[in-house]
């Protein structure tokens, strides 16, 4: 079995409620894509995709897990996750795995959403991991006053996955190049 882990290539905001600023998720170095809420609301959708795998066509996919860095910019609100969705080929599809339990902290944390053997109710192939449009939707709400910031500094996915004799380790560096190591 295999692990392959990228980082977000392209960020989206997606919705009609509270806007994200995007391009900052990329790597864990403090520049965040935020999106401020007063209490009772939630954010858009920030739709993260084109992590850049490259899955051995005949590997069998096991499991995806999402690790995401973030925290409440203001440290004062009961900012909780909302959605935590894959996207398939550009579409949200399975299971979404927010709980409305992970609280948002006043520093980075990263949780990790998913599993070594958790496929989010979905069937997916290489293809449709190594798809531009694969990759995960992010929304948080505040239930409760008061307002808050929340801060989403790195999104990485980590496919684990079986039948290929390499190791892939790729990151993104920023949202316009790819930068990767293949080693044997």
């Amino acid at each position: 079995m295999t692990t392959t882990t990228a980082s977000v290539g392209t960020e989206a905001d997606v919705g009609l409620e509270q806007a994200w600023t995007t391009g900052n998720a990329s790597a864990s170095d403090n520049s965040y894509s935020s999106a401020a809420l007063s209490a009772n609301l939630e954010t858009n959708i920030l739709k993260c995709t084109n992590f850049g795998f490259a899955i051995d066509a005949g590997d069998t996919i096991e499991g995806v897990e999402v690790l995401i860095e973030w925290h409440d910019g203001e440290g004062t609100s009961t900012m909780v996750d909302k959605l935590v969705q894959l996207y398939k080929a550009g579409t949200l599809s399975g299971d979404d795995k927010a709980t409305g339990a992970v609280t948002l902290g006043t520093a980075d944390t990263t949780d990790t959403y998913g599993g070594v053997a958790d496929l989010w109710s979905n069937t997916l192939a290489p293809s449709d991991v190594n798809n531009s449009g694969f990759g995960v939707g992010i929304s948080v709400e505040v239930p409760s006053s008061p307002a808050g910031t929340a801060n989403i500094d790195h999104v990485q996915i980590r496919i684990t996955h079986s039948g290929a004799a390499t190791t892939l380790t790729k990151a993104l560096s920023g949202l316009s190049g790819l930068s990767g190591t293949i080693c044997p």
